[in-house]
This record gives structure tokens, C-alpha cells and sequence, in this order.
């Protein structure tokens, strides 16, 4: 019989993709990123909201980008730090 004691101790990930914000570079960034989690134990409201970041590099411009998660009471939300227009996409 099979163990499942490490698979419930990992840290659980999410895997988004968005397309890379780079002029001329047609890569789509896929990255499995830290979730982030909204607290609802913490006693106040603004200690519930959760973050979490990860840097990914395209491998077509070879450039970094910082994705940034965030967890409030309406959802969660993933965005790439410096380019807000670019649109994050949970797969």
C-alpha cells in the first residue's frame, strides 16, 4: 500500500499562464506558483488576506518577471508585478 504522507506535507501550487509582456516575444509563460491563501481564522480582517510570489523567466526573451498572488474576501487574484494590463489566467 502506497504512502500519501508526503503528497499532504508539499506545499500545494497553482499553475497559471499569461503571454509574455516583451515587444516581439510570442511566449506563452506558464509557472506553477504559490497559492495564496485567505486566512479566515486570523482575528482581524486585514490579517486574513494572503500573498505569495514567484520570479519566472521566459524561455523565448530570456527576461524575469515577478507574479504576485493575492487573497482577499472577493477571491484571488495573480498579477505580473510592472505590467498591469498583462491578464493572468488560472489553468
Amino acid at each position: 500500500m502506497g504512502s500519501s504522507k508526503g503528497h499532504w506535507m508539499e506545499p500545494e501550487g497553482i499553475d497559471i499562464q499569461f503571454d509574455c509582456p516583451t515587444l516581439k516575444c510570442d511566449e506563452i509563460i506558464d509557472v506553477a506558483a504559490e497559492r495564496a491563501y485567505y486566512d479566515i481564522s486570523a482575528e482581524n480582517e486585514s490579517d486574513m488576506a494572503g500573498y505569495s510570489k514567484v520570479n519566472v523567466t521566459c524561455v523565448g526573451c530570456k527576461r524575469e518577471f515577478t507574479i504576485e498572488g493575492h487573497a482577499h474576501g472577493a477571491g484571488t487574484t495573480y498579477s505580473v508585478t510592472d505590467y498591469p494590463g498583462v491578464e493572468v489566467s488560472i489553468v
